[in-house]
């Protein structure tokens, strides 16, 4: 091989060997940037908790929240959360603390002087039997159910979003009645008890499938009815305490009349008015998810899922007391879906006029990017559609 040859291949392995090296010392370079952005970002959010902790007085609420971003933002990217979770443990303590020392008492208070003194609860909300005209909230156990309703009071609210998609943007004043909500969102266990009583055949039966996720698409799937899970895989019993998915619009309002006809109420799905109200906690302005800015708090979906459903209420309520109305699964509303509220019911009625067929859904799902999870996001499907990432809810106006 002659010496120029030999010369040139290597200047070529020395430029190669170069350029590895340059790159290795870039890639090195950024990721220490990368990694210390997420860092700083880290600390300025642990920073503002213990900030709230500090407080005068003290906001254990808003501390918790912020230790618990931070603890979001150290496993998104691999750095140690130990200031976070120190964090959420002394302000778990510090609310369990303060709730134990304010838990409500029965006031002994005297009717005149001399007069025998009688025990009296501090307010209505605390007693455990209220009278049957007291609008308050109950748990539904005729016949064996079990379903929690939260009371929700009336008021005007603007429903809709200025800054969210096309068909949120006509914000418009609802003035809506008191009714009534489900706690959490139906559960396999009470849709089990649906089918056993009654033997109906849900769309997903009547058709031969529903629609699967195999991890990368989702598929149609023969076989696959309200008792498999998102992957179409029959349920474990340990998961009937999961949302019911695999059920369309036309199963759920079955078992809403199902269980009117049990209990002797109205039972129904919310109307999207409705839906949209009680996620907000009965606020115009508030938070962006239901209960929270920050949606790690109340929500599942997709970046903390673990791509499949969870059970109901595993996350914190919002100011009402209920669950899961950002993300888990999404949730069917009584109304005909409008790409505009150009015209929409302002009495918190359901919008049933019109020429469309798909049915309105709200609340995003585990499959789900954040930004469908929040209060005023829509969506919708026709009728008869039904998935794994689609479940429900009940409502029924005020008694």
């Amino acid at each position: 091989m002659s010496k120029a040859l030999t010369d040139g291949i290597g200047k070529v392995i020395a430029t190669v060997v170069a350029g590895i090296f340059l790159f290795f010392i870039v890639d090195v370079y950024l990721k220490s940037r990368y990694d210390d952005k997420d860092q700083k970002r880290y600390d300025r959010i642990v920073l503002r908790a213990e900030e709230k902790y500090r407080a005068t007085p003290p906001d254990y609420k808003s501390a918790l929240e912020y230790y618990q971003k931070g603890k979001e933002i150290a496993f998104e990217n691999g750095l140690s959360d130990k200031k976070a979770i120190d964090g959420i443990k002394k302000c778990q303590a510090k609310l369990n603390s303060n709730l134990s020392k304010n838990k409500p008492q029965d006031v002994k208070v005297e009717v005149n002087p001399g007069a025998k003194k009688q025990s009296e609860p501090v307010s209505d909300e605390l007693n455990s039997n209220p009278p049957k005209s007291k609008f308050h909230n109950y748990t539904e156990t005729a016949n064996g159910l079990n379903i929690e309703m939260i009371a929700v009071k009336g008021g005007s609210f603007t429903m809709g979003s200025k800054d969210g998609a096309s068909d949120e943007r006509k914000t418009h004043t609802v003035n809506m009645p008191d009714f009534y909500i489900g706690k959490y969102e139906v559960t396999v266990r009470e849709f089990k008890a649906f089918i056993d009583d009654t033997q109906y055949q849900t769309d997903a039966d009547k058709g031969g499938y529903s629609y699967v996720w195999d991890g990368s698409l989702w598929s149609k799937k023969k076989g696959v009815n309200w008792q498999y899970d998102i992957a179409g895989n029959k349920r474990p019993k340990s998961e009937y305490n999961h949302p019911v998915i695999h059920v369309s619009w036309n199963d759920a309002v079955a078992f809403a009349k199902w269980v009117s006809e049990q209990t002797g109420k109205t039972y129904r799905l919310p109307s999207e008015s409705e839906w949209e109200f009680a996620a907000r906690g009965r606020k115009s302005k508030g938070y962006k998810y239901s209960g929270s800015d920050f949606p790690g708090n109340v929500a599942w979906f997709s970046d903390n899922a673990k791509r499949r459903t969870q059970s109901v209420g595993g996350k914190d309520p919002n100011k009402l007391g209920i669950y899961d109305m950002s993300g888990n699964v999404w949730e069917w509303c009584q109304d005909l879906y409008h790409d505009s509220y150009r015209d929409a019911p302002d009495d918190g009625s359901a919008w049933i006029a019109g020429d469309g067929s798909d049915r309105v859904m709200r609340g995003g799902g585990w499959y789900n990017r954040v930004s469908h999870c929040r209060v005023a996001n829509r969506f919708n499907y026709s009728s008869s559609a039904r998935n794994g990432n689609i479940g429900f809810r009940l409502a029924h106006s005020s008694l």
